[in-house]
């Protein structure tokens, strides 16, 4: 008797489970989704134009550098050509998959947990997670031989996947600060911690070096600070402006409900201070230093990074649905398939992304971001 064939790892074998996704959900959950409504990142139906091809190139304009002419003078002849330039990134795969017992099993019987909906919250986590560390690794310009990221050292070539599948652009002249006028980063000592201060001069450097650059909505920028330096900061008793003298007058005035200090969230993408126009955040997954002398990750310092309008880029195949209902079409960078195995017994769910992220630069200069890079090691008090 013949029995048509079908193998495990046969075309035929694999069923697209959904493409209606929750990728919007997840967003909302990692900094990366904070940064893309912030307009820290530009996103991706804003750049990608063409049918086909995994490389996106994005033009840009420099400032003119004429002089002009006044009364008497003749402009034909001495007009200023355009100062033209092009950025560029690509988008590729990322995948990663879980295999488990499907549900007319005796294993799926012996338990209340659903593990194909387990396996979807695990995956979108996963992805999640990876897309945070991409974006603070390509901010800090962070392409240390090591890359943690939620216990998982990434190493060799595997360190794309937390680098937002683009190569990494170290910080440029005018883009780093170090506590201390430290020269490097292992010269970062335990005084060097972060401060007001330093704000201050990110700042600074950012609005009078060019580029210049372009703050977003509500004429702000947002600073991502780890958790270590955030305590350092609210800790602080030696810069000049001082975290709790900042905010001192506001609390003896009674002014608790709008006092950021108060009603900050140290998990979440609400900020835990205000200073100036700039809205801090803390993020686990902000970056470790990177030493000059072997590009080894350097765990007791960390790159906090400043950013403006579009610091970053993010393109994807799948682009129109960085915000808003992603439930009407799955035109979202994640997307799930199952695949079933010896007669539906096994099962497996893919998590699929497709998708790049890179820092921009105009002239070899980072645009609209800056790294502060400051002592960062664990408290034990």
């Amino acid at each position: 008797m013949a029995v048509t064939p079908m193998n495990r790892g046969d075309a035929l074998n694999v069923e697209l489970w959904s493409s209606q996704l929750r990728f919007v959900e997840m967003m909302k959950r990692y900094q990366f989704g904070h940064m893309a409504a912030r307009g820290t990142i530009m996103r991706a139906d804003e750049l990608d134009r063409a049918e086909a091809g995994d490389k996106i190139t994005i033009q840009q304009i420099g400032r003119l550098t004429g002089e002009g002419i006044g009364e008497g003078g003749t402009l034909e002849g001495n007009e200023e050509a355009l100062n033209q330039q092009g950025f560029s990134m690509v988008f590729n795969v990322f995948r990663h998959a879980v295999a488990y017992y499907g549900k007319s099993t005796v294993e799926q019987a012996r338990t209340l947990v659903k593990y194909q909906e387990r396996a979807e919250e695990a995956l979108r986590n996963f992805h999640g997670s990876r897309l945070d560390a991409s974006c603070f690794n390509q901010l800090g310009g962070v392409n240390s031989t090591t890359i943690d990221v939620d216990g998982t050292v990434y190493s060799g070539a595997a360190r794309t996947f937390v680098q937002g599948l683009n190569s990494i652009a170290a910080p440029s002249t005018n883009r780093i600060i170090r506590a201390g006028a430290a020269a490097n980063d292992e010269s970062i000592t335990s005084a060097d911690t972060m401060t007001l201060d330093l704000i201050d001069v990110a700042l600074e450097k950012l609005q009078t070096t060019y580029p210049t650059a372009e703050a977003l909505d509500g004429n702000e920028f947002d600073i991502y600070l780890s958790h270590q330096q955030a305590l350092d900061l609210r800790r602080d008793t030696s810069g000049s402006i001082q975290w709790y003298t900042n905010y001192l007058s506001a609390m003896e005035g009674g002014n608790l409900t709008d006092n950021p200090i108060m009603t900050g969230d140290a998990y979440g993408t609400k900020p835990i201070g205000k200073y100036q126009n700039v809205n801090i955040y803390t993020s686990n997954r902000v970056a470790t230093g990177v030493s000059s002398a072997d590009s080894s990750a350097i765990s007791t310092v960390r790159r906090a990074v400043l950013c403006g309008k579009d610091a970053l880029l993010f393109s994807s195949k799948f682009s129109g649905a960085l915000t808003g209902d992603d439930t009407k079409g799955g035109n979202v960078p994640l997307q799930f398939f199952r695949e079933d195995r010896d007669f539906q017994y096994v099962e497996a769910t893919e998590g699929r992304m497709l998708y790049g992220v890179k820092k921009q630069q105009f002239e070899s200069e980072d645009l609209n971001s800056i790294v502060i890079s400051t002592y960062g090691a664990s408290h034990t008090s």
